[in-house]
């Protein structure tokens, strides 16, 4: 999927931020099914629509170059949406010409260039562009793990460290863009940590699993490591220096995924982990509603970035 943006006012890609006429905005344009699908910009809508790259093309005659960006932002008004954007600068500008010319390819229609809208494509741009030669494959998965191109499952990075784990069974599918996964230890006392945890992610219209709610392999551990191979960001609860805990900290971080440490006694922050920013909470009501509050925001910052 990719959100097409096309525009007549020039140099209006350099600026941060677009506003549409709602009657052009996904509602009026493109495959009514996916239209359909994201034209109320609910919170969940929203979620998916910023993990989707954007084509942004000028009009004819208003700029010689696209450009491939990401929605940061979307706020609707009374009559106009608001697209706040970033142009992805690991990328090059791309020669409008070229992409007229692949206008099929990318279900472009025969008009849709000559008239300022927004519309969600069901097509995978990247791998369309690297195909047409637009791009170059090689550059593009060396983005590196914090590239969204890379974050958003959309390309495999190349690693310049061919790892490959020799205990666990890498498992099939992309990163889960929505998933937050929570290691702490299996223990009741931590329940109500893990529901707080939870209500912040649902603020975050984010999903929220802890590791002893799946069971799809006979290893715990597998289980545990597909968990965390799938998630966008892993919640680690250091309280009490469970070594399990630590492990699973390890792994993520190894793999690249954003960690959120927390903890209820600041010394049970491992020493090689003590540069890395922590949440400190007390495990009571109080307490842990000011850890969903922070944990929130956090969140938040993560998906908006």
């Amino acid at each position: 999927m990719y959100n097409l943006l096309v525009t007549y006012t020039e140099g209006a890609w350099e600026k941060g931020a677009y506003e549409y006429q709602s009657g052009r905005a996904i509602g009026g344009y493109g495959d009514p099914d996916v239209s359909e699908r994201y034209k109320d910009l609910s919170r969940e809508a929203v979620s998916e629509l910023k993990t989707f790259p954007c084509l942004c093309v000028y009009e004819e005659g208003q700029g010689e170059h696209a450009y491939i960006g990401w929605i940061t932002g979307l706020k609707r008004r009374s009559n106009t949406v608001r697209i706040e954007f970033e142009i992805e600068k690991s990328l090059p500008p791309l020669p409008r010409s070229e992409i007229a010319k692949l206008s099929a390819e990318l279900d472009i229609g025969r008009y849709a260039l000559t008239h300022t809208h927004w519309a969600v494509k069901d097509i995978r741009l990247i791998p369309t562009l690297i195909k047409a030669g637009l791009l170059d494959e090689k550059k593009v998965r060396r983005q590196g793990l914090d590239s969204k191109i890379v974050q958003f499952g959309l390309m495999t990075p190349i690693s310049e460290l061919s790892i490959r784990p020799s205990v666990f069974r890498v498992p099939p599918g992309n990163i889960e863009t929505d998933l937050v996964s929570v290691m702490m230890p299996f223990e009741m006392s931590f329940d109500r940590v893990h529901n707080a945890v939870k209500a912040a992610c649902g603020s975050a219209a984010l999903r929220c699993l802890r590791a002893d709610s799946i069971w799809d392999e006979a290893e715990v551990i597998q289980d545990i490591f597909s968990l965390i191979y799938r998630s966008r960001i892993v919640v680690c609860d250091f309280s009490g220096r469970n070594p399990n805990v630590f492990y699973e900290a390890g792994i993520a971080h190894t793999l690249g995924k954003t960690v959120i440490p927390i903890v209820q006694n600041a010394d049970d922050i491992p020493f090689d982990l003590r540069h890395i920013r922590f949440i400190k909470y007390l495990n009571n009501g109080e307490g842990r509603e000011g850890l969903k509050k922070v944990i929130s925001a956090k969140l938040a910052a993560i998906v908006s970035a």
